[in-house]
Order: C-alpha cells, then sequence, then structure tokens
C-alpha cells in the first residue's frame, strides 16, 4: 500500500506531465447513427471509471493509451479509497453531444459518483468509517463530474488526445481529499514495529516528533528546534516571502537541479476541493519519491482557505507549525512521510518526501530552507 501511495500521489498531482496520445481504429458506425468516437470514449470510461485492473491493462494494446497513464489507472486500482468511491461510480455518454468535423470530433461523458470529500470528513480518517460512509451514502446524495472527449480523425480513425485532461478533471479533485488519508492497512517495514500514521487529536508526541515544537507569536519568523539528525525533517525559521514561479524553481534547484529543469504549469483554471487555482506548477525527483507543487489561487482568500483545511489538526505533532493571517509554514512526518505546507497571499507551496531516506527528506527541509534565505 505504501507504494500505492507514493506513486498515486505523484502521478494524480502532475497529470499536466503526462503524454496524452490514445489512439484507436474504430470506424464511424453508419448503419447505427453512432459515432466512433463515442466507441472509443465508451472503452477507455469503462476502464476508468470501473478501475477494473484487466481492462486498464488491455488499454494500451487495444486503444493505444500511453503506459504511463496506465500505470497511473493502475495505481488508483490499488487503492483502497479509490476503489471504494468508484465501485458505487457509473457513467453516460452524452450522444447529442458529439461533435463530427473533418478532422476532430468530441463528446462529453458525466459520471456519478459518490460525495468523498463528506464521507471523508464523517469518517475523520478511519478507513472502514469511510467505506461505511460510501455505501450508506444516497445517490440523491452523489456528485456529477462532466468530462470532455476530445479526438482527431484521419481515415476514420479516432485519436483520443487529451486522456491526461479527462483523468485530471476526474481524479485530481478526489486525490486532493483522498491522498493525505492514512493507509487502511499498516505497512511493515524491513525490522523495527509496524508503524502507523498519527492520529490529529493525540497529543502524545509521536517516533518522529521533535521534543520540542513551539508556535511562532510574530510575523517574521518560528522558533527554531534544534536540527534532527538525517532522515528527520527539521523545523527550519520560516518567514513570509514573496512566492513566484522563479523562487519556486530556485528552491527546488538548491536541492535537485534536475527535478527544477522539469517544472511544468497546469496553464488552466481548476477547483482543488472548494477554491480555485489559476495556474499551478509542479515537478518531481527522477524517481517520483519527492514532489514539488505551487499553486496559484485566484485569490488570497482561497489560498488560507484550503491552507488551513489541510494544517487545521496539526498543531499537536507537527514538526513546524507557523500560522499567521496571511502566511503559514506546518510540516510534519509520519513513518516514512514527509508532508509540507507554505502560504504566502494566494500562492501555497507543497513539498513532500515519499520515502524514508535521510536524502530525500532533507531535501523537504532544504527546500524550504532556500525559500526562506
Amino acid at each position: 500500500m505504501k507504494s500505492n501511495l507514493k506513486k498515486l500521489a505523484c502521478l494524480v498531482l502532475s497529470f499536466s506531465m503526462i503524454a496524452s496520445a490514445a489512439a484507436c481504429s474504430k470506424k464511424k458506425d453508419s448503419d447505427k447513427g453512432s459515432s466512433g468516437c463515442t466507441e472509443v470514449a465508451d472503452t477507455f470510461l469503462d476502464a476508468v471509471v470501473s478501475l477494473d485492473s484487466k481492462k486498464i491493462k488491455k488499454l494500451e494494446k487495444n486503444l493505444g493509451i500511453d503506459g504511463e497513464i496506465v500505470d497511473a489507472l493502475t495505481e488508483f486500482a490499488e487503492n483502497d479509497y479509490f476503489t471504494a468511491v468508484m465501485e458505487k461510480a457509473s457513467y453516460e455518454i452524452d450522444e447529442d453531444s458529439v461533435s463530427e468535423k473533418k478532422k476532430k470530433a468530441s463528446c462529453e461523458a458525466t459520471v456519478k459518483l459518490p460525495d468523498y470529500e463528506a464521507a471523508f470528513e464523517d469518517a475523520d480518517g478511519d478507513y472502514d468509517d469511510f467505506v461505511d460512509a460510501i455505501d450508506g451514502q444516497k445517490e440523491k446524495k452523489y456528485q456529477d463530474v462532466t468530462l470532455t472527449l476530445e479526438f482527431e480523425v484521419e481515415d476514420d480513425e479516432y485519436t483520443l488526445t487529451n486522456a491526461e485532461d479527462v483523468l485530471a478533471d476526474l481524479y485530481e479533485p478526489m486525490a486532493d481529499v483522498l491522498t493525505s488519508a492514512p493507509s487502511p492497512k499498516p505497512t511493515e517495514p524491513t525490522d523495527g514495529p509496524v508503524t502507523t500514521d498519527p492520529d490529529p487529536t493525540d497529543t502524545e508526541p509521536t517516533d518522529t516528533e521533535p521534543t520540542d515544537t513551539t508556535k511562532a507569536t510574530d510575523d517574521t519568523t518560528s522558533t527554531t528546534a534544534p536540527a534532527g539528525p538525517a532522515g528527520t525533517l527539521k523545523d527550519i525559521p520560516a518567514k513570509k516571502v514573496t512566492v513566484t514561479p522563479d523562487t519556486f524553481t530556485a528552491a527546488i534547484r538548491a536541492v535537485d537541479a534536475k527535478a527544477a529543469d522539469g517544472v511544468i504549469s497546469f496553464g488552466s483554471e481548476t477547483n482543488v476541493g472548494d477554491y480555485t487555482v489559476t495556474d499551478y506548477y509542479s515537478a518531481q525527483q527522477e524517481d517520483w519519491n519527492v514532489l514539488y507543487i505551487c499553486y496559484v489561487f485566484k485569490t488570497a482568500e482561497d489560498a488560507k482557505g484550503y491552507f488551513d483545511t489541510y494544517t487545521e489538526y496539526m498543531e499537536s505533532y507537527a514538526t513546524s507549525y507557523v500560522v499567521e493571517a496571511d502566511w503559514g509554514y506546518v510540516a510534519y512526518q509520519s513513518g516514512d512521510y514527509a508532508f509540507s505546507y507554505y502560504l504566502s497571499d494566494n500562492y501555497l507551496v507543497t513539498v513532500t518526501s515519499l520515502d524514508g531516506s535521510a536524502e530525500n527528506i532533507d531535501k523537504v527541509s532544504g527546500f524550504f530552507e532556500a525559500l526562506f534565505a
């Protein structure tokens, strides 16, 4: 489960980096009056919505779907939270939405699925309660997600050109909520006891919590605890700085030049939970174990709302905790995972390490040391 969540977080939040080329030789069915694009759409969506691993594996061979997209879908199918939601989901292609031109075609589909965010909040982080909440939810509370599938047409062959956008529209909001969920099955390390994610309501320190965690009382810097040993997330001096795509990239370059060379802009407006993002920038370490994201929210209020939502219960166990009116820095470590959130006006930066190596956890601290320098 650990490897599934690790790749899930990276792949979902970096869909804009996945090449999209999904080809199929389905031809127009003039006898039935249907469009070839709906046939391809149906095959693609059947796998995407059902998360059936066998159907997913056939996408690359039957439709020419890019292998990285197939890998991402496979990770979704192995994630218990995602499958609990999608087992109740259904989809319908709108035949009236089909648009056919000489070289292009498109159609729309609606996916109906449970309100996973409400279920997750009701479950308070407990997986079994989450499943019960999903199972007990009435369909009238389900939400609809409208997807637009676009095709290039040549010699009656339909090529799906926006597969990554379809996946992002469907799964990215879900990932924003569910990738922060603890694993329902504790992962046994190679030695030592089984470790689980900390309970935000537990005031007792965890094994990875520093002995001196202090909240800043002014708007310039936080009180700094002694730096932990290699592999332990540091409590570093934090202050409000102006975040831009350039300063974001420069901080990545300070710890991982190769990742900095791969920063990608999403380039369009989208929603993350209840908040609007006008753009976001993302990059990842070559082995996908460290993920860097910079969200540009439409307003500072949206950024603060998102920041507060994901850091509300962390003060008792965070390695670093500074929350001011218009900026903040919160970081915590749980087993092999290290998470960090930095808010400055309408920018919100997250850096995550998804394994327990000293090198990668040090990159999380190193990024913010460079950003605050």
